[in-house]
């Protein structure tokens, strides 16, 4: 298993305008991906 970053576009839903960038560390074991509701609002 590894450990990299990557900057990912975010958004609330599909057809929203407003999106962030955002930057995720990702372990090569990981299932799931938590973005801060801050973020996204």
């Amino acid at each position: 298993m590894g450990i990299t970053s990557k900057y990912i576009k975010v958004k609330k839903h599909r057809e929203a305008e407003q999106s962030a960038d955002v930057e995720f560390i990702i372990d090569t074991g990981t299932v799931y991906s938590l973005v801060p509701g801050k973020t996204i609002k």
